[in-house]
């Protein structure tokens, strides 16, 4: 695990050759040493699937990505958060090589894991349902975005508050799927809480100040 950490380290301050040198070594120890610790490996993997996604070298992210989806899948259950940790993750790289129905539906499992595991206002929920607004939105799926988008900050706003690193992103993306839905003619303006609109335009003003 020390190993580990340290490639984790170098992953952050973006020395990624030893970033990926310890995360294999430490890889290899467990492969070798430790083969019932499933989640370790798991999370090894999903890591290096990280530094590849980091420096664009999407197959080989797609790959690592995948073993540990297959792992967590079969020693975790497809219901478990640690599965849909993995899901997201594969999601979001989907969505970088521009896969968007395949984003889409990886996107969809991990949500209603997280819904069911977690409760439905867990900030990891908001997380999903805004990275799968971004995603439907690029689809030109405007309705469903501007729903995704507005339930990911009301529950952002209402479990952590408007100082949240975060929330200025959640509101961006609130009012980007809004202003998309009108242009398009699929806002359901009788059912937009007004006042939060309000709350999430204030914060993206305040944020490009």
């Amino acid at each position: 695990k020390t190993i580990n950490n340290l490639a984790y380290i170098f992953k952050t301050t973006r020395r990624y050759d030893e970033s990926k040198q310890f995360y294999l070594k430490a890889l290899d120890i467990v492969e070798s040493h430790y083969t019932q610790e499933y989640l370790f490996m798991s999370t090894i993997l999903y890591n290096i699937g990280e530094l590849h996604k980091i420096t664009r070298q999407y197959q080989k992210a797609e790959s690592f990505y995948l073993q540990s989806l297959s792992i967590c899948k079969n020693y975790y259950g497809m219901d478990h958060p640690h599965t849909a940790q993995r899901l997201y993750g594969l999601a979001n790289l989907l969505y970088a090589t521009e896969k968007y129905q395949d984003s889409e539906i990886y996107y969809r499992k991990a949500l209603l894991i997280r819904e069911i595991q977690l409760g439905k206002d867990h900030p990891q929920v908001a997380q999903t349902l805004n990275n799968l607004a971004i995603l439907l939105n690029k689809m030109e799926k405007y309705q469903e975005a501007e729903l995704c988008s507005r339930r990911a900050f009301e529950i952002y706003f209402s479990q952590l508050g408007d100082k949240h690193p975060d929330i200025k992103l959640m509101a961006r993306v609130w009012c980007d799927c809004f202003k998309a839905a009108l242009i398009n003619r699929v806002l359901l303006l009788d059912e937009l809480p007004t006042d939060l609109y309000q709350q999430a335009t204030m914060i993206v003003i305040q944020g490009a100040e």
